[in-house]
C-alpha cells in the first residue's frame, strides 16, 4: 500500500534530559500576550515553546497553518485540582479561570489566539498511538485542504499528579512538527502502517510510561537522519515515517 507522501519543515522537542535542558524555567512563551501569560498551565506552556520554536525553524505563517495538538491526559493537573476542591466540599468557588484553562483544546485555543489564526484548530487523544494519529491527522489536512501550506502537530504530556499514576510516574515533555505536502528540493517521508514496525527506538527510563514518548524517537531520528521511524510504541502493526532516498 501507498502511503501519503510529507514533508517535514522544522521540528522542536522539550524533554529535560533529553534535549539538554534542565528544567521548565528556560521555556520561551514570549508569542503570549503578558495578560495570558499568567493565566496558562505548565502544559500550556511547554506547547507554546515548541510551536514557536519549531514553525520559526520552518519559516510557516503562524496565521495560515493549522494546527493538530495532541494529549492523552490534557490539563490533568488542573483538572484534578479542581475534582480534589469539589470533592473537598470546601466553600470556596471554582475558579473561573481555573475551569477555563481545564478543557482538552486549552493549549490549541491559546495558540490559535496569540496567532490570530483561524485555520484548522484539533485537537485528539488516542492512548499511546496519539503521536502516530497526530502525524497521520495532519497528512490528511495536507491531502484533503489544498490551500493549506503547512500543518503544526503539537504534543504535551504533563507529569500526573502522583494519586493518578497507577501505571507509573514519568517527566512531562512536549514536541511539535510542522509538515508540509511533499516537495522536489528536501527530504521527503512516507507515511505508512505497517503490520510490524522495526526500529520503534528506546526512550530514557523517565519517560518509558509517557504515553507521548514517541514523539523522542521521532525527533532523535529526524536528527540523526535515520531512514525510518516508527510513531507508536508496544509491539504489532502501527504507523511508521518512512524517508525517501
Amino acid at each position: 500500500m501507498t502511503g501519503i507522501r510529507v514533508s517535514l519543515a522544522g521540528a522542536s522537542l522539550w524533554a529535560p534530559g533529553v534535549d539538554g535542558r534542565a528544567d521548565g524555567a528556560d521555556l520561551d512563551i514570549s508569542l503570549l500576550h503578558p495578560r495570558l501569560r499568567r493565566r496558562t498551565s505548565f502544559l500550556t506552556r511547554m506547547a507554546v515553546a515548541v510551536f514557536t520554536e519549531a514553525v520559526a525553524q520552518a519559516g510557516a505563517d503562524k496565521q495560515a497553518l493549522a494546527i493538530v495538538f495532541g494529549s492523552v491526559f490534557g490539563e490533568i493537573v488542573t483538572t484534578y485540582d479542581l475534582l480534589v476542591q469539589l470533592a473537598e466540599g470546601t466553600d470556596e468557588s471554582l475558579s473561573p479561570i481555573k475551569f477555563h484553562n481545564s478543557v482538552h483544546n486549552t493549549a490549541p485555543g491559546y495558540l490559535s489566539i496569540a496567532c490570530q489564526n483561524r485555520e484548522i484548530n484539533t485537537a485528539i487523544t488516542a492512548g499511546w498511538s496519539t503521536v502516530a494519529m497526530g502525524v497521520v491527522e495532519a497528512a490528511t489536512l495536507l491531502q484533503v485542504h489544498q490551500s493549506l501550506e503547512h500543518v503544526a502537530v503539537v504534543v504535551a504530556e504533563e507529569s500526573l499528579p502522583k494519586q493518578l499514576a497507577f501505571a507509573g510516574r514519568y517527566a512531562s515533555l512536549a514536541a511539535a512538527f510542522v509538515f508540509s505536502r511533499a516537495r522536489s528540493d528536501g527530504p521527503t517521508w512516507e507515511l505508512v502502517r505497517r503490520q510490524a514496525c522495526p526500529s520503534r527506538g528506546e526512550v530514557p527510563p523517565n519517560y518509558e510510561h509517557n504515553p507521548c514518548s514517541p514523539a523522542i524517537t521521532l525527533h532523535r531520528a529526524l536528527a540523526e537522519g535515520r531512514g525510518d521511524v516508527s510513531l507508536e510504541r508496544g509491539d504489532g502493526p502501527g504507523w511508521m515515517l518512512i524517508q525517501e532516498t
